[in-house]
């Protein structure tokens, strides 16, 4: 696999948007429908925030945006409830990622932010590599492309450890 193809398909494993390029497609991904499986705990202490995620994201593949939204927010409101910081970031990220698509960049940038910041302070690699391509995502739509491209080879030095 390219470089670049490993970094927009590993960004897209744990985000809410479809990132990797059509060439990449795999069973239940189609250019109309992506079929969401179990990603997060469903019983247990966690079973809210992995229902609320899920939600959040079949709401985003729907079209419904603000929605999705809500439902990341209250998948949040879960894992802050169990003490799980950095399933609180993820579901910010997603909300994130949501608020970019919509040009909300300034809204967005904070929130990947703490998912780099939890991440690191964690060691979650993945996350780590996920925010800073996000951040990179995000510095190239408001025109900073330097930064992008920064934040874009940090995430894909970050991710390649994954890949060892």
């Amino acid at each position: 696999m390219q470089r670049r193809e490993f970094l927009w398909t590993a960004a897209a494993g744990l985000s809410g948007a479809a990132l990797a390029p059509a060439s990449l497609a795999e069973t239940g991904v189609t250019d109309r429908q992506v079929l969401v499986g179990q990603f997060a705990a469903f019983t247990g202490p966690a079973a809210q925030l992995g229902v609320r995620l899920k939600v959040g994201i079949e709401a985003y593949f729907d079209g419904h945006r603000d929605e999705a939204v809500e439902w990341y927010r209250k998948g949040g409101e879960s894992a802050r409830r169990i003490g799980d910081v950095v399933n609180v970031a993820r579901a910010a990220n997603n909300e994130a990622e949501v608020l970019s698509d919509q040009g909300r960049i300034e809204e967005a940038i904070p929130l990947f932010e703490e998912l780099l910041r939890v991440s690191r302070a964690s060691g979650y690699t993945f996350g780590e590599g996920v925010a800073l391509s996000n951040l990179g995502r995000a510095a190239a739509r408001s025109g900073r492309f330097e930064q992008a491209h920064a934040h874009f080879d940090a995430a894909l030095a970050v991710l390649e450890k994954l890949a060892a």
